[in-house]
Parts: C-alpha cells; structure tokens; sequence
C-alpha cells in the first residue's frame, strides 16, 4: 500500500503521525520503507537518531524531493508498504505523490485554521481522482482535548467542520496531545516503544482501522 502522511498545514505532527505507523507496521512483522518528501528532512533526521542509537526494529529510509512518481513507484515494487513524509503545503512532492497513492492520510488539529485547508485538499483531489480513482482521502484528528468532557465537545466541533467535505473519510481515530509523541521522536522512538500505554492505543486504533479494518 501507498500511503501518503501529509495536508496543505504545517504543525499537524504529519511526521510523528508517519513514523509512528512505520513502527508499528514493523512491529507487526510488514515489510515498509519511509520515503522522506519533505524539505525540512524531519523523517530523516528522526531516522538518524534512530541509526545513531542502534534501535530495532530497523525501518529503510530514502529521501526523494520534486516529483515522487517514479520513486514511490519503485519503492512500491520492492516493499509492501511505502509510506510517504511530505511538506505541509502545496508542494510538488504531495501533488505527485497523490498521483499514484492508495490513501493520502491527512492528519488536522481542530482548528479553523487546519480545517480550512480541506478547500486546497479538495480542489487537489478533484484534479488527481480522475486519472487516479482509486485514491481515498482520510482525514486524522490529532493534538485531540484530552479531558473527558472537553474531548466530546471537541469532536463534535471537528466533525462538524467536516461535513461540507463527503468526498473524504473521517478516521474514527484520534491523536491526543501528549508530550510523549514530541518526547519519543527526538530519541528516534515511536510511542509504541515508549511507557505511554494512552498513546499505544492511539496509534493501535489508527492501525487496525486504516490497514486493517
């Protein structure tokens, strides 16, 4: 499976979101490869981090930037799932990517500022869907209220916003803000090898529904 991690919003934890599935992936015995697509090499430098503490499991890493068809292509051919790192903007390497992508997963902060962007998204799409109708759009809350009743009037705001948008799929699975996602990526840790059993759940949940379910 293709799967691009990116949105036209920067500061949504895109790359915390794509490392974290890697190594969960990996963990349940799937063959992956990140392929970092963003300027800013955040994927890279997590995987260095990663390298330089000899940590297992050991995720392929390969960077490609400007248009990513023939590369996710290639990748594709030799893993069973490519997952794909890219800018949080309108950048060539997200347009491209979405071009031979199974599933874009579009990680958002409830935010007018974050929901927003699903206009760029959604004209993106309508361009791309035709010569690429395969392609599904799954839209990710993350940095999700953590208090119980905070959290229930948050969703219902974000899926709300979301309403004027059916073309896309809205992951029951939520991203809660917790220091340990920021914490384990500097060590080149996913939250999956880390203590936080909340955060565990998180990215299993995202798991089973988007590979699984």
């Amino acid at each position: 499976m293709k799967v691009v991690v990116g949105s036209n919003k920067g500061g949504v934890g895109k790359t915390t979101t794509c490392m974290n599935i890697a190594i969960g992936l990996t963990i349940r015995g799937k063959d992956v490869v990140v392929l970092d697509g963003d300027g800013q090499g955040s994927s890279h430098l997590w995987h260095g981090n990663r390298e330089a503490a000899e940590r297992q499991p050991v995720v392929p890493h390969a960077q490609k930037y400007g248009n990513l068809v023939n590369t996710v292509a290639s990748l594709a051919d030799k893993y069973e799932h490519v997952l794909i790192d890219v800018a949080g903007h309108n950048s060539t390497e997200l347009i491209t990517s979405m071009c031979v992508a199974d599933i874009v997963i579009c990680p958002l902060q409830c935010s007018e500022l974050d929901t927003d962007t699903l206009k760029r998204l959604r004209k993106q799409y309508a361009e791309i869907s035709p010569s690429n109708p395969k392609l599904r759009v799954l839209i990710y809350q993350t940095f999700g209220e953590t208090h119980a009743q905070g959290r229930v009037i948050e969703r219902a705001e974000f899926l709300e916003a979301l309403l004027p948008y059916p073309e896309f799929e809205v992951l029951n699975s939520v991203g809660r803000y917790r220091k340990i996602y920021k914490s384990s990526m500097k060590k080149g840790l996913s939250v999956l090898e880390c203590g936080s059993n909340k955060a565990k759940e998180e990215i299993n949940e995202l798991l089973d529904e988007v590979f699984y379910g």
